[in-house]
């Protein structure tokens, strides 16, 4: 009998017996991985940061944060390495420094400039908090809004209130779950208001006085000044907080670590909370009890749409919330398919901060003009993985990006109005672009970037949606929401979602003030679209007349047109026509 021991797996943590984190969303998201990556956006940050005060070349800090990704390092031998020092931070820096020599070697000398081990490390750690705490926010309001459910459903379901575990007065069980319900919401609130506020940059250098980036400023700027010096140290971290789209601290927290107890302390109620829920759970389900059990999820489990309409209610107000919340945020994330994987890691990255979001952008190539692709809701850039070769091969550089709640982008949701804000910041980097394509919702935002300056000189889109109302209506048809509920829906978008915004849905229309728009357009759309008529691509042409072409196909759908190889021969045959007045 052979005793050889068969090879060990490559992962070497997979959750084997930590089982509750495994596979969640917040594991991928306090990995190593994700540390490397923070570690190294710290310091793409910092370097973009010194850029913007002008002691770094603007060409350095492009080509330092261009290559500042986690999977270009060797993970494995940072951490090794990183026992000599204590932290992987000295590891990093040497093995990143020698990345960008060989690829950019005149950038090489401005990475890490003027800094210390502890504001790359803590600034990291604040960045993996932050992109964490959204995962939790958002798992900790799909909680609250089924325990919204449940209090609406059981508000009339008797049972035992206790004392000291002895039986008392009589109660519901849609108390008791209300009682979650609001400890649940007072969780989420502080999880939010330290996401919001509590999670700072660290930049104080070796001893908390930034000497360091100080020196540095002044060889740049050949100033011996003390007045030069304090305000250089306050300009540089209020444009290093800007660029992580973390909060700016009073001073250097070094020595001190309050915002790291205050994120534990938060932590740790949240964890109480959740908790309390478990154990009453437990104890109420006790075979002796038995006031409650735990049915598998599929059992006959009512629609969403049902449940919020049966707690409109007993409680409109929460089913209102619960409503505009779920209209709000995607329910899920689009993943990256294989088919899309070779061209997604083609991509050059960088992030933008827009809202207070983190917004992952992309790049494939050099070409003369920019051509951008935006996507739909619960969608992402790697839908037009079919379209990048393409362009390419016209000499154009794609770019996209993954909006807010999407792809790999931090946050929970966009607006039509970070789409347009995207929008604007992508041509101030990139130029004007030589085309737009866009689908669904990024289809309606171009439009109105368009009428807010954004130039272009030729528009496909692609399941176009014309009336911006449609959005909350069709969602409302698939949840078959009872008439209260659609009108609490729209008074919400229109007075806490674009509450700056006067009149959101003429505004919004993609239609509004057609002659503004002077970009030919090729308008895409299936007749068979399950989530937009086609009755809208009828009523973009009619408003744009001759400047439209308008191709109508079918059997594909709403989403799968978009990878149809005839749809991009469509779209790439218009794209390919000259320019007007190029």
């Amino acid at each position: 009998m052979s005793t050889t021991t068969p090879p060990l797996p490559d992962v070497l943590d997979a959750g084997l017996l930590s089982p509750v984190r495994a596979g969640t969303p917040a594991e991928a998201a306090t990995s190593d991985g994700a540390w490397l990556q923070a570690l190294l956006d710290a310091e793409a940050a910092l370097v973009r940061a010194q850029a913007s005060l002008g002691n770094v070349p603007v060409e350095a800090a492009e080509a330092i944060t261009a290559l500042a990704r986690a999977d270009a390092l060797d993970l494995r031998e940072i951490a090794v390495l990183g026992r000599g020092a204590a932290n992987p931070v000295v590891a990093l820096v040497q093995a990143f420094t020698a990345l960008v020599a060989a690829k950019a070697p005149d950038a090489a000398d401005y990475v890490h400039r003027g800094s210390t081990s502890q504001d790359i490390f803590d600034t990291a750690l604040m960045l993996v908090a932050g992109r964490t705490l959204d995962l939790l926010v958002a798992d900790l309001e799909g909680i609250a809004e089924c325990l919204g459910s449940l209090a609406g459903e059981h508000a009339r379901t008797l049972m035992a209130g206790r004392t000291l575990a002895l039986h008392a007065v009589p109660t519901t069980f849609g108390l008791k779950a209300a009682g979650w319900l609001a400890a649940v919401c007072e969780a989420a609130g502080r999880l939010r208001r330290v996401r919001a506020e509590g999670l700072v940059v660290q930049l104080g250098g070796a001893a908390g006085t930034l000497a360091g980036y100080v020196e540095y400023e002044k060889l740049h700027r050949g100033a011996r000044e003390e007045t030069v010096a304090e305000g250089y140290a306050a300009r540089l971290t209020d444009r290093f907080a800007a660029e992580t789209g973390l909060s700016a601290p009073v001073l250097p927290w070094h020595s001190h670590r309050a915002p790291i107890a205050a994120l534990a302390a938060e932590l740790a109620l949240t964890t109480g909370v959740l908790g309390k829920i478990a154990v009453d759970v437990q104890s109420l389900a006790r075979t002796e009890t038995a006031e409650v059990a735990e049915p598998a999820a599929t059992r006959g489990a009512p629609s969403a749409g049902a449940v919020l309409n049966a707690l409109s209610g007993p409680a409109p107000s929460l089913a209102g919330r619960a409503v505009f919340s779920l209209f709000c945020n995607p329910v899920r994330r689009g993943k990256v398919l294989p088919r899309e994987q070779a061209v997604h890691e083609q991509a050059r990255t960088e992030e933008l901060t827009v809202g207070g979001q983190r917004v992952r952008v992309y790049r494939w190539g050099n070409g003369e003009r920019p051509v951008l692709m935006l996507h739909g809701w619960q969608s992402r850039a790697s839908r037009y993985a079919g379209f990048v070769p393409r362009f390419q091969e016209l000499g154009l550089t794609p770019v996209s990006f993954d909006a807010p709640g999407h792809g790999e982008s931090g946050g929970r949701g966009a607006t039509i109005l970070e789409y347009r804000e995207i929008i604007r910041r992508l041509q101030d980097g990139h130029g004007a672009f030589h085309s737009v394509i866009a689908h669904s919702l990024g289809a309606t935002s171009v439009l109105l970037a368009l009428r807010s300056g954004t130039e272009a000189g030729r528009l496909v889109t692609v399941a176009a949606v014309k009336d911006f109302g449609h959005f909350p209506e069709k969602f409302a048809d698939i949840l078959g929401l009872r008439p209260g509920l659609r009108r609490d829906l729209r008074d919400r978008i229109e007075h806490q979602l674009f509450a700056e915004v006067s009149r959101p849905w003429e505004l919004f229309d993609a239609t509004r003030r057609p002659d503004e728009i002077k970009v030919p357009m090729r308008i895409i759309h299936d007749e068979d679209d399950e989530m937009v008529p086609v009755e809208q691509a009828y009523a973009l042409k009619a408003a744009y007349g001759d400047r439209a072409e308008l191709v109508i196909t079918a059997g594909l759908g709403h989403r799968k047109v978009l990878g149809e190889a005839a749809v991009i021969d469509s779209a790439m045959d218009f794209v390919a026509r000259p320019v007007p007045g190029e």
